[in-house]
């Protein structure tokens, strides 16, 4: 686009495009894509997969009133930008009308200051240099292929909790929250604590919540306790028999907290620090929206 200049030829003769037609064509036409994107990104909760589809537009209607100097075509695409990667951000939040009303605070007061967006107006700061342009364009394209990697991933994430769920009786009721990512799941001997008996269990590991369940006699498995990530912790500091079989570590919860013994201590390593890793992320993620929720009501 930012070739078409008035009268220009290219190397066959045939006469470019004018510039000043271009810019008329996207200036009649620019609304109809915002309010595509628009409606878009208000569903994007519901239809992730439309989302992706749609960066492609953003990306190019971004681009062209960049490369044609047009600043108020050109804010009202950022601003979309914004709210695509403030979506990211707050997905999965239990109040939506909550989360929407920090997107749309979001994208009006805060997006700003943040790196991606001071990059991109120094960019076009210059708006007579090509060259400021074409990095300005790059960074776009970098910023759109970014999210859509990301988008990749929550695809993929979504297609093993589906495959997870449909093993667990009612396991549905788990894809409620779009945020829930399936990490690890496994057999562990769980050891009750008022009668010290011992019983199998197959653990799910989820990016906020720990769910042991038995399998039943028809296939699936019937979940006995779903205990949330933000409140747990895991020891392994025992004594007696527990610590010379370096098999054993302990599991705290307000709901619930008894020991478990993994097959062998590879096992429990490996286990201990999947869930500790899940709970350190699920803190972040919730000490964020929290910072949010916060940021939100200050501004109000």
């Amino acid at each position: 686009i930012a070739d078409y200049d008035y009268g220009r030829t290219d190397v066959t003769n045939n006469l470019i495009i004018p510039r000043e037609l271009v810019c008329t064509a996207v200036g009649v036409t620019w609304h109809h894509f915002h309010l595509i994107i628009n409606n878009t990104l208000d569903t994007a909760h519901l239809d992730s997969k439309g989302l992706e589809s749609c960066l492609d537009v953003l990306k190019y209607a971004l681009c062209a009133t960049i490369c044609l100097d047009m600043p108020t075509e050109r804010a009202a695409f950022v601003t979309q930008l914004a709210r695509v990667k403030f979506f990211k951000e707050t997905r999965g939040m239990e109040d939506e009308e909550e989360a929407e009303k920090q997107r749309l605070q979001h994208d009006h007061q805060a997006y700003r200051r943040e790196d991606w967006c001071k990059k991109l107006e120094s960019h076009w700061s210059d708006d007579s240099s090509d060259e400021s342009k074409d990095a300005a364009v790059q960074h776009v394209y970098n910023l759109i292929r970014d999210i859509h990697t990301s988008l990749h991933t929550d695809s993929k994430l979504r297609r093993d909790m589906k495959r997870v769920a449909r093993r667990i009786r009612k396991g549905e009721l788990l894809l409620n929250d779009p945020s829930r990512s399936f990490i690890k799941e496994g057999d562990l001997v769980k050891r009750a604590n008022t009668s010290g008996r011992n019983a199998k269990y197959r653990f799910f590991l989820f990016s906020d919540v720990l769910v042991y369940a038995h399998k039943s006699s028809a296939g699936d498995y019937k979940i006995h306790e779903e205990l949330p990530l933000y409140l747990l912790k895991i020891t392994d500091r025992f004594t007696g028999a527990a610590r010379k079989t370096n098999r054993a570590f302990h599991i705290r919860h307000p709901r619930k907290s008894f020991m478990v013994f993994a097959a062998d201590e590879e096992t429990k390593i490996s286990w201990m620090e999947a869930i500790n890793e899940a709970v350190s992320k699920d803190m972040e993620r919730k000490a964020r929206l929290e910072g949010a929720r916060l940021a939100s009501a200050a501004v109000e």
